[in-house]
């Protein structure tokens, strides 16, 4: 059995069928050496899952967001927003390419991925967005 599963995976692979790339986004806060957050997003074709780690607060909140730009004049759109406790992780289907998220122990603002200190932007690591 194990021989046959063998062969069909790498069939697969060799036809190209494997799981598409993503995007992992990782978002690490301490003080004096101790985690204050630590969160992990990984995004690929429109899911993204959401893994709140470590909290101080006991809470990740999460704001997943749109700009949207035209013309010089940038419109944010909420996109989500979501409260989870360490060791909690959500999944959110049918986001665009082109969101970003904020990622903080109390509730970001709107505005956060440009200015609130002690809350994390997070953009793709793939330079989009």
């Amino acid at each position: 059995m194990r021989f046959f599963a063998a062969i069909v995976y790498c069939l697969m692979a060799l036809s190209g069928c494997h799981e598409r790339a993503g995007v992992t986004t990782v978002t690490r806060a301490s003080t004096n050496g101790h985690d204050t957050l630590f969160s992990k997003t990984q995004s690929r074709a429109g899911v993204a899952d959401f893994h709140c780690l470590v909290s101080s607060t006991g809470h990740c909140h999460y704001l997943v967001y749109r700009d949207n730009c035209q013309s010089g004049s940038c419109q944010r759109e909420t996109l989500q927003r979501l409260d989870l406790r360490p060791g909690q992780s959500w999944q959110v289907k049918g986001l665009p390419q082109d969101f970003a998220l904020c990622v903080a122990g109390n509730a970001p603002a709107e505005d956060c991925a440009t200015s609130v200190a002690g809350q994390a932007p997070a953009k793709p690591a793939d330079g989009r967005g």
